[in-house]
């Protein structure tokens, strides 16, 4: 495994950590990181995610989508 790899993967982790206990500030490397909100944390820890894939050789996962047809049938 290589050291980028290594480094996204514990980034991951930390952000994931950091968002389950609502927390957005993250302290890592000794460097300070101060997001903006907690849906803004889940879209770099959704980057991070592609990117780990991507270090692996995986496809990243795609959202699912569904719709739901509230028609009366009138």
């Amino acid at each position: 495994m290589s050291d980028d790899l290594q480094q996204l993967e514990e980034d991951y982790k930390n952000l994931t950590q950091a968002i389950r206990m609502g927390i957005t500030t993250i302290v890592a490397g000794g460097q300070t990181t101060v997001f903006a909100s907690i849906p803004n944390m889940q879209r770099v820890a959704s980057q991070l995610e592609a990117q780990i894939a991507e270090c692996k050789g995986e496809t990243p996962r795609k959202p699912r989508v569904s719709s739901i047809n509230l028609s009366r049938g009138v």
